[in-house]
């Protein structure tokens, strides 16, 4: 179980600041043994997330002093259930495939003076991606691993309601409406990691496709997605069976979303430490970043955030493995 604990985003834009603190769990999962050569894992994980509250103050026309006052909030978000089977079709070669649902609503409101007009979208998908990892020179002082990941780009159905109520005039309106089609981004992504005897060192490469994808807003489109990331662990004390590690990485990136033809990027980077309690894991960790984009009419981000990850294990005897 992974634990996002406070979770502290900063945002600014030209002259106005604000901050927000949070904290919610980020993933579950159980894996098993199915077969000797077969293992499962069941688990649910955020996949996205709407949050946000914007109060605007706009001088009426014509009327010095009086003013218009709107509220914007979004709310809700997509969650992700997957069953996932990885096949060892030898000492080397190994196959896997993830299968699930993505599914959530996300609500969207503007209120003006007595007048409140809420969007929500019930949104559902089908989710599957497939990977393959080759392991190579381990009877060395080295083992050198590989892999390679991809998803397909799929549809994502909506159910549109919009409702309007206006408390002054006991007006109300609720109808569907229709938006545009959306997809998930094809996804492709590469890995490779060496192994010694104290050291786990990993870089990946990920590509995700948004170009299925338009806005409905002439200011704002869609750009496909870069990701680089390096890590390492440090093993304290190979020789035990369990041994405090220690862990690092940084990553490099951009956004999916070009706004007023300003791309975004970011830089993150992460530190922590995993320990063993009998048959289980306790892993800590701290996560910085950074949005690197400099022009003033872009909002800028800045984020820190704590982890805490929990592995419970099971001890089983051999022959239950048989």
């Amino acid at each position: 179980m992974w634990v996002h604990l406070p979770h502290m985003p900063a945002y600014s834009f030209l002259s106005e600041h604000s901050s927000n603190f949070t904290g919610n769990p980020n993933r579950i999962s159980m894996g098993f043994r199915v077969l000797p050569r077969w293992y499962a894992l069941v688990g649910a994980a955020p996949y996205s997330s709407v949050g946000y509250v914007i109060q605007t103050e706009e001088e009426i026309e014509g009327m010095p002093g009086n003013y218009t006052y709107s509220l914007f909030e979004g709310t809700g978000g997509l969650y992700r259930c997957y069953v996932t089977n990885a096949f060892a079709l030898s000492r080397q070669l190994s196959v896997g495939i993830n299968l699930g649902m993505i599914a959530g609503t996300v609500t969207q409101s503007e209120t003006q003076e007595s007048a409140v007009v809420k969007y929500e979208s019930s949104k559902r998908t089908f989710y599957a991606d497939f990977g393959i990892h080759y392991e190579w020179g381990a009877t060395g002082q080295r083992k050198w691993a590989a892999g390679l990941v991809f998803a397909p780009s799929l549809p994502i159905s909506h159910d549109n309601t919009l409702t309007y109520s206006n408390s002054s005039t006991s007006e109300n309106l609720d109808k569907g409406y229709h938006s545009r089609t959306q997809y998930l981004p094809m996804h492709l992504g590469t890995g490779l990691s060496i192994t010694t005897e104290r050291w786990v060192l990993t870089a990946d490469y990920n590509y995700l496709d948004w170009s299925r994808n338009s806005s409905s807003y002439t200011s704002m489109k869609y750009e496909n997605q870069h990701k680089v990331n390096l890590g390492g662990s440090y093993i304290t004390k190979p020789r035990l069976a369990r041994s405090t590690e220690l862990m690092g990485g940084i990553g490099f990136g951009n956004s999916y979303i070009n706004l007023k033809g300003g791309k975004m990027q970011y830089l993150e980077a992460s530190v922590g430490a995993g320990f063993p309690i009998r048959y289980s894991y306790l892993s800590l960790g701290a996560t910085w970043r950074k949005q690197l984009n400099t022009r003033s009419n872009l909002m800028q981000e800045s984020r820190f955030s704590l982890n805490l990850n929990l592995t419970f294990g099971e001890r089983i005897s051999r022959a239950k493995l048989k």
